[in-house]
């Protein structure tokens, strides 16, 4: 294979089913020979991992790194990037599943907008429901405090008026974003002070720093389908809410602001959460880290 226009870097923590059906969209959509798929495995399941080696011994252009553990995910993305060769770069999360078109709109968005250097697929989920485009992001001032945050309270439909405007965004986050490689390199990739949250707002500050615009992409149709999984809930969540409360504590303190986690509980339910994790946000574990209206 030549050297990939995109290097396509998914994070494997478990859902194999999940990793599974995101794979196959990409070979579905994504039509030609100029990308290649890296993925970082965390190293959570051995089957999971001699599955992605037989996988790989198939798939030409598909690459992976192996963690003997969960490094998270800056760390791991970064491993993706030290790896890729491209011109471009996709941080795809591995519950998504792509659409016809959805690189075209992004490398057409790309070569249109010589400041940008950040591009973000509309991320909708399974019932058409959107799970996260441009109306939702912010950073402002409210109050006197810079806030810095998502504000989901009023269901969209992937095919609103609003939702359908490209545009200039303070940030989006990493389910699927495209990054230049020079962007990216002049950043020295994500900031690994940063372990499981708050990555891809940071990102996309220190872009913006660098005079790089983030651009909400719409053309760019990508499936969110937020599945529950016991284990992931348990092993990825709930085992390091301390380490994500640092990751929220430190980007708060380096961009001296506060973080904004706000949703309605009809939204979190048309985003797929079941009734338990919705508790768990008012009342329970995840109280501290979301405002639940």
């Amino acid at each position: 294979m030549t050297k990939p226009l995109v290097s396509i870097i998914i994070l494997s923590a478990l859902r194999r089913e999940c990793t599974r059906s995101c794979l196959q969209s990409i070979a579905k959509h994504t039509p030609g020979n100029e990308y290649e798929v890296i993925v970082v495995d965390m190293g959570m399941d051995q089957v999971i991992r001699e599955w992605l080696v037989d996988l790989a011994s198939t798939t030409k252009n598909m690459k992976l790194i192996f963690n003997r553990g969960n490094t998270g995910t800056s760390r791991g993305r970064n491993q993706g990037i030290g790896l890729s060769q491209a011109e471009y770069l996709v941080f795809l999360d591995n519950d998504a599943k792509v659409s016809t078109g959805w690189l075209e709109e992004l490398l057409e968005a790309a070569g249109r907008r010589p400041r940008a250097g950040l591009f973000g697929a509309r991320l909708v989920c399974p019932n058409e429901y959107v799970y996260f485009c441009s109306k939702y992001v912010y950073d402002r001032m409210i109050e006197g405090a810079r806030r810095i945050g998502v504000r989901i309270v009023e269901p969209l439909k992937k095919d609103e008026p609003q939702v359908n405007v490209e545009e200039r965004v303070a940030w989006y986050p990493t389910g699927c974003l495209m990054a230049k490689r020079k962007l990216i390199e002049r950043l020295n990739g994500f900031d690994e002070n940063l372990c499981f949250v708050e990555e891809d707002k940071d990102l996309c500050l220190r872009a913006a720093q660098s005079g790089a615009e983030a651009i909400y992409c719409p053309g760019s149709l990508v499936i969110h389908d937020r599945v529950h999984d016991d284990d992931y809930e348990r092993l990825i969540r709930y085992a390091n809410l301390e380490r994500i409360r640092q990751d929220i504590a430190y980007f708060e303190s380096k961009w001296n602001c506060k973080v904004d986690l706000i949703y309605s509980q009809e939204c979190l339910r048309r985003l797929g959460y079941s009734d338990l994790m919705i508790e768990r946000m008012r009342l329970g574990e995840l109280k501290k880290f979301f405002q639940v209206v």
